[in-house]
Formats: C-alpha cells, sequence, structure tokens
C-alpha cells in the first residue's frame, strides 16, 4: 500500500482538501439523506441547522421538536 501511494503521489501530487466538511454535519446529512431524495434530504438538512444552529441544540431539544424539524426529508420520527 506504501508503495501504491507513493507511486500515486509521484504521478497525480498530494490531494488537497478543500472546502471539507465538518464530520458531524457530513454523519447528520448521510442520515437524512436515507429513503429520500436529495432535494428533500438538504431541504431537511436547512431546516435543521436554521432551527437549531448549534448541534448542542438539537440534543438539547425535544424529539417532537427535532422529528418538525426534519419533516420535509421523511421518516422523521424515526431519524430523529
Amino acid at each position: 500500500m506504501e508503495k501504491i501511494a507513493r507511486i500515486l503521489e509521484e504521478h497525480q501530487g498530494v490531494p488537497e482538501l478543500e472546502g471539507f466538511e465538518d464530520p458531524l454535519d457530513c454523519l447528520i446529512r448521510t442520515i437524512l439523506s436515507q429513503n429520500t431524495n436529495d432535494v428533500n434530504s438538504s431541504r431537511a438538512f436547512m431546516s435543521l441547522k436554521s432551527r437549531f444552529p448549534k448541534w448542542e441544540d438539537v440534543l438539547e431539544a425535544d424529539e417532537s421538536e427535532n422529528a418538525y424539524a426534519i419533516r420535509s426529508g421523511g421518516l422523521s420520527k424515526q431519524k430523529s
């Protein structure tokens, strides 16, 4: 593996990670994307972030508030 990585670096350079998303944002987006389309999951994520600017706010909120915030993504009771 090290040899392969070295060869790839020689030919392609070291990749630069630009605009890397917060890992927790990525995880939540992944959960919200299950069994729905991109439009609905994005809408649910934006609604959640609008209602709860910090993830700590989501933890402190009632489960029904979380479900309401992500309802546009479908399966809100299960995903909350």
